[in-house]
């Protein structure tokens, strides 16, 4: 799910599906495995997700965090 997206009441999100970024899933739709949401409100792209591209993105998130903890500073 994307960075201020919304997902209305009895929206349902399967396990490997996403929503976009600032997307509103609207209330009781249903994005199914391997399908993207995207915009307002949200319409689906059926089959435009891969596994790889859920593996890709996960790991880059990890990378982040790793190298974030690691370099980042406080200012004051």
């Amino acid at each position: 799910v994307g960075s201020g997206s919304v997902v209305l009441h009895r929206a349902v999100v399967e396990s490997g599906a996403l929503v976009g970024a600032g997307a509103v899933v609207s209330g009781g739709m249903v994005v199914p495995t391997g399908a993207m949401a995207l915009g307002i409100p949200a319409k689906l792209r059926p089959d435009a997700v891969t596994p790889e591209m859920i593996s890709l993105g996960m790991a880059s998130y990890v990378q982040r965090a790793h190298r974030y903890r690691a370099e980042l500073r406080r200012l004051d």
